[in-house]
């Protein structure tokens, strides 16, 4: 633990992940799509739902998105902006899944 709280200072990230998921929603019924409907229609009744990274848990796709905005979250003032990971942030059995050292919200690692 006290070497991989020591690479990530060093390397300058957080071993935290991001402040907030993003999950899309249809902003009609507040109900949980698939991500791919937010990509290919960002507009109109999908959108991309902003929760709170810290929750252990996200709503399954069909079930109702609460707890959470369909703003985008902005930065403090005077401060950076929001770490955001939208979609493939949430695992299909509602568990927020945070990335490893050296991977970003696009599940690549950094480097490739």
């Amino acid at each position: 633990m006290i070497v991989a709280a020591t690479a990530a200072a060093l390397s300058g990230c957080t071993p935290s992940g991001p402040e907030y998921v993003a999950v899309c929603a249809d902003t009609h019924t507040h109900t949980r799509t698939i991500d791919r409907d937010c990509r290919q229609n960002g507009s109109g009744s999908f959108q991309w739902y902003y929760l709170n990274a810290d929750r252990n848990n996200a709503p399954r796709v069909g079930s109702r998105v609460t707890g959470g905005s369909f703003a985008t979250p902005k930065a403090k003032p005077g401060g950076p902006a929001p770490t955001i990971s939208r979609g493939g942030s949430v695992a299909p059995n509602g568990k927020v899944t945070r990335g490893g050292f050296g991977s970003s919200s696009s599940g690549k690692t950094s480097g490739s």
